[in-house]
């Protein structure tokens, strides 16, 4: 996810031309903390069975938004943009409390 989704830049594409600093931080953030989050689901695998596979079946949809966040364009603006990574993020957190949780 880093690589292709994050790192890989396209500088023909009105998404990747031109990337301000916040989307760039709030991207990162929010991949750090899926990957955070399934780091610790897949320790506690031990009590739950959670493996990667499980996570990346469950949580198709989720990665899929991850993807696109680099599509969101700056011409939107910084606070609709902002809103939405805080959106994304808040949707990472919920997805792995429901997995955690069973549901």
């Amino acid at each position: 996810m880093i690589k292709e989704d994050y790192l890989i830049q396209d500088g023909y594409s009105i998404h990747d031309a031109y990337c301000p600093f916040y989307k760039t931080a709030w991207m990162l953030r929010n991949l750090v903390l899926f990957y955070e989050l399934a780091s610790k689901a897949v320790d506690k695998s031990a009590e739950k069975g959670t493996t990667w596979g499980h996570i990346k079946q469950s949580m198709r949809d989720l990665l899929y938004q991850l993807s696109k966040m680099k599509e969101q364009l700056p011409s939107n603006g910084e606070e609709w943009n902002v809103r939405e990574f805080k959106r994304l993020n808040f949707d990472v957190f919920q997805a792995f409390k429901m997995l955690e949780e069973g549901l």
